[in-house]
């Protein structure tokens, strides 16, 4: 048979033990952010170390992967002065927010890096909303300066964390060969790329009906993305609601997906359903929804 690897997404330290109970593989997505939004300040980088070691220790010997902090949008800190925006999906989230506020990102990376040092786990270290290659350039630059810092002040750390990103928006796509060189994992968001692909917001109402994971862009898009990722040997997986769907996650197994990262409590069930599924038969469904440009004729193939 085919090996499909199950990690869990965690959001707070008390979701590890149920992951660990249900059998994931290890951690795909850490969302970091949650620390930073129950508090009524940043937290410092001894609180996030104690946070990261509980996540390392509690999973010797599998991966973990934090994503490094993903505010903005509809994500705010309360206690940070962020100004108003008209549209804040497109405004200063995720790793800008990050890469504007230096000092904050550099005490989570060091945090990580110390939590690391001798966990026995692989520590992954994902940078959100990538739009660029400059931009991942200067994400991975203040790793290798924290991990500098680090060593001239003595500190134990993880000196070669594995450096990725995810994939989230429509600009990766034509520049896949090139990022491919330089990050050692991909982890495709499916949520947000449906959402800038297809310039809709998937919290609106009154557009949801034009939201949809099945549009032949997106289909295309996904299976470009994974085939480049995979002719450079470099991982790639995917978290987001399309894998809790069985006709999602037949086309993702299809295109050749074979890491999935969801919510504890979907795991027995993905559990279950990867088991009964041939890859042969899904390589032929998503050829066949691959072939179609029409949406009606994608839903009536899915359905």
């Amino acid at each position: 048979g085919t090996r499909v690897e199950l990690f869990a997404n965690i959001n707070l330290l008390t979701e590890v033990s149920i992951a660990n109970q249900l059998k994931a593989e290890g951690i795909g997505l850490y969302r970091s952010e949650f620390p930073f939004l129950i508090r009524s300040t940043f937290p410092s980088e001894t609180e996030q170390y104690l946070v990261y070691r509980h996540l390392f220790n509690e999973l010797k010997g599998k991966e973990v992967t934090i994503r490094t902090l993903d505010v903005g949008g509809e994500k705010t800190l309360a206690y940070f002065d962020m100004p108003e925006e008209q549209n804040p999906e497109l405004g200063m989230r995720s790793i800008r927010f990050s890469l504007k506020h230096k000092d904050v990102f550099q005490h989570q990376i060091r945090a990580i890096l110390r939590a690391a040092s001798d966990a026995g786990s692989t520590a992954r270290i994902m940078f959100p909303m990538i739009s660029s290659l400059d931009e991942f350039y200067e994400a991975r630059n203040v790793v290798f300066d924290c991990i500098q810092q680090l060593e001239e002040k003595k500190f134990a750390c993880n000196h070669h964390p594995q450096i990725g990103m995810m994939i989230e928006l429509p600009a990766i796509v034509e520049l896949m060969e090139d990022f491919s060189k330089e990050v050692d994992f991909f982890s495709i968001g499916t949520n947000d790329f449906v959402q800038y692909m297809l310039a809709v917001d998937r919290t609106n109402r009154m557009v949801s009906d034009y939201y949809c994971p099945f549009h032949p862009s997106v289909l295309r898009a996904l299976s470009k993305i994974v085939r480049i990722a995979r002719q450079f040997q470099v991982d790639i997986s995917v978290c987001g609601e399309m894998t809790h769907d069985l006709s999602f996650l037949s086309f993702l197994l299809g295109i050749g997906i074979r890491k999935i990262s969801v919510d504890p409590q979907f795991l027995p069930d993905l559990q279950k359903r990867i088991q009964k599924l041939l890859i042969s038969d899904m390589e032929k469904y998503s050829d066949r929804l691959l072939a179609e440009a029409s949406l009606q004729k994608i839903k009536t193939l899915i359905n």
